[in-house]
């Protein structure tokens, strides 16, 4: 289909264009008069004519007369026809080239004498080769524009709009344009029924796009296909590895910003920095100007530092907290693993409100604080044989079936190890002492009243604060708050530290016994070496007798024993009464009545006596 060339026209007669309707070089034809104007360079109407005064064609005739020669030719021509096909030879700018040619296929070339498309520019110059379509009007509505039309009506627009048009008009359906919006911006716009423009590389292949939303897909079709709260921008066909790439410079940042406003803070509410000089990602919030979180280098996460030290730094100015938060009834827990293995857990426990912590791949629990806020280690509750119960109002249990339970160590000096307290006071302490080496002994102090172990010298002993000595200070005992009985195999010092202080022994029993014919028996109780005696002795005669068998030897060579009064039971009078030692550690026992010898066959005599042991 040939192109055509439409100028302005008018079909009524002896219509006469004004200088508003046209441009300067455009032309306007009558088609009723047959008449052709244009406006000139002073912005006047001329009319070229029906009836041109003179005429140049070369090479040509008009009526069948040869024209064109050197010389124009005058008259009037009705017709003008070429000889044989049709060739021009081009329109001559100054009679040296041809400037523009139309050739048989009915190709214009501008700058070349063999055009290739129906309108062909082409010119060897320095400078650029520019078409320019002008309208210098400055009214509304006014502007230029080149419309390619195919078959189907459907044309793409070229066009460069009046600065004081609010829009550059109607545009036919399914036409797309480029046009100049004043001095602004340049505008690329489509009409067509889906109002998407395209753009495509390597023949036809297409690449991008902007539909009819305003969103973009590049490397697809269907960026409004996507969730509405993210598809102003889709890059990715949906198939394969697919990115995005922001290229900064080595010493420099790569940045995208989230704005709720176009001044101020509001224009990078939110930031997403790469900084390419220590190779961190950092991720700031409300404006601010130092990073919330960062991921740096080594692969370390910080909170509220740009300088983590961990896998996960969390730092705050106040407070600093972490939270899991699980569904009502679920459980939550933070796990601890060696090379993708469970190792040790925290968990929280939601059926019975508590934490409890497991180890070896979350098998076995070794301890939990539960819903009350007591702890217990080796056990979910107060029982077991193994175990450690510390109760939230102070009370303590710890248990094991076997071997030491607890051990308290001071290092290095000597001096408290526990200490008591009532109501925040210190009531009581334990701890080690220096007695023959540090820390070989240990004390129990209230105050100033204690007692210490000394294994240097196999001793308790009395001490005051920090296990120091207090000598002659210290009850064993009240008057009214007695220990029962004491008992030891070493003597008692009493009121001294010499050996004539010490008691050794003290013992009570019974003994008996017959000697010359009498029958003795009686209680002793021993003190030291003092013995005391209470006996009875029956069927006694008059010449003494005696007693070879005491409860312990007397001491030879000692005095007499020391007697007390007899008593008898019989009839006779009053009689002296005496004990001597006898045979090396016996007793001779006698007795007379007013210095003569009382002879007396039956009955018994009740005696006390003490004498001195070996």
């Amino acid at each position: 289909m040939a192109t055509k060339i439409v100028t302005k026209n008018s079909s009524t007669a002896s219509a006469v264009p004004t200088a508003s309707d046209l441009v300067q070089g455009e032309l306007a034809v009558n088609v009723a008069d047959k008449r052709l104007f244009t406006e000139d360079n002073a912005g006047s109407i001329i009319e070229l004519g029906t009836k041109p005064s003179t005429i140049d064609i070369n090479a040509g005739t008009i009526d069948g007369t040869a024209i064109g020669a050197s010389s124009a030719s005058t008259g009037a021509f009705t017709t003008l026809t070429a000889t044989g096909a049709f060739t021009s030879v081009g329109i001559d700018d100054n009679a040296t080239s041809t400037a523009i040619t139309i050739d048989s296929s009915e190709n214009v070339g501008i700058g070349t004498s063999s055009p290739t498309t129906l309108l062909d520019l082409n010119k060897a110059q320095a400078s650029e080769t520019i078409l320019r379509v002008g309208n210098t009007s400055t009214s509304a509505g006014s502007g230029s524009k080149i419309t390619a039309e195919g078959s189907s009506n459907k044309s793409t627009d070229v066009g460069i709009r009046s600065i004081n048009d609010a829009a550059y008009g109607a545009l036919d359906a399914e036409s797309g344009y480029v046009w100049y919006d004043g001095a602004t911006s340049l505008v690329l716009g489509a009409t067509n029924g889906a109002g998407i423009i395209k753009f495509n590389t390597g023949g036809i292949a297409e690449r991008m796009r902007i539909d009819s939303s305003g969103n973009v897909g590049i490397g697809n079709t269907v960026a409004s296909s996507m969730d509405g709260g993210a598809n102003n921008l889709v890059i990715g066909s949906g198939s394969g590895t697919e990115g995005m790439t922001i290229y900064s410079g080595t010493t420099n940042s790569g940045t995208v910003y989230f704005a709720d406003g176009a001044s101020g803070d509001d224009r990078f509410r939110g930031q997403i920095n790469y900084a390419h000089s220590d190779n961190s990602l950092n991720f700031r919030t409300n404006a601010s100007s130092t990073p919330q979180m960062t991921l740096d280098s080594s692969g370390n996460v910080g909170i509220g530092t740009s300088s983590p030290a961990y896998e996960l730094d969390v730092k705050s100015s106040g407070e600093a907290d972490i939270r899991i938060d699980s569904a009502t009834g679920n459980d939550g827990a933070l796990r601890f693993a060696e090379n993708g293995t469970n190792v040790f857990t925290m968990y929280h426990d939601a059926a019975n409100s508590a934490l409890a912590f497991y180890d070896n791949a979350n098998t076995t629990e070794r301890m939990r604080i539960d819903s009350s806020g007591n702890l217990l280690v080796g056990s979910t509750s107060d029982s077991g044989t193994d175990y450690h119960y510390l109760k939230s109002d102070g009370f303590v249990r710890h248990k094991r079936a076997g071997g030491i339970v607890g051990v308290f160590d001071r290092g290095t000096s000597d001096g408290d190890i526990v200490l008591f307290r009532k109501d925040g006071s210190t009531v009581g302490s334990i701890g080690s002492a220096y007695r023959g080496a540090s820390g070989d002994s240990l004390y129990f102090v209230a105050g100033d009243t204690g007692i210490v172990a000394s294994p240097s010298d196999d001793s308790i002993v009395p001490v005051t604060t920090n296990g120091a000595g207090r000598d002659a200070a210290i009850d064993l005992g009240t008057s009214s708050t007695r220990f029962k009985d004491l008992y030891l195999s070493g003597g008692v010092y009493l009121g001294g530290t010499g050996a004539a202080n010490k008691l050794d022994d003290y013992e009570e029993g019974t003994f008996s016994g017959t000697a010359a014919g009498s029958v003795y028996s009686g209680t002793y109780t021993k003190v030291g070496r003092i013995c005391h005696i209470s006996m009875t002795i029956d069927n006694t005669n008059s010449t003494g007798t005696q007693l070879a068998s005491l409860p312990f030897s007397s001491k030879n060579g000692g005095t007499s024993f020391n007697g007390s009064q007899p008593t008898f039971n019989s009839s006779s009078t009053q009689a002296g009464f005496y004990v001597a030692p006898y045979n090396g550690g016996a007793a001779l026992f006698g007795y007379s009545r007013l210095g003569a010898t009382i002879n007396i066959s039956s009955g018994s005599i009740a005696a006390n006596f003490t004498y001195e042991t070996d």
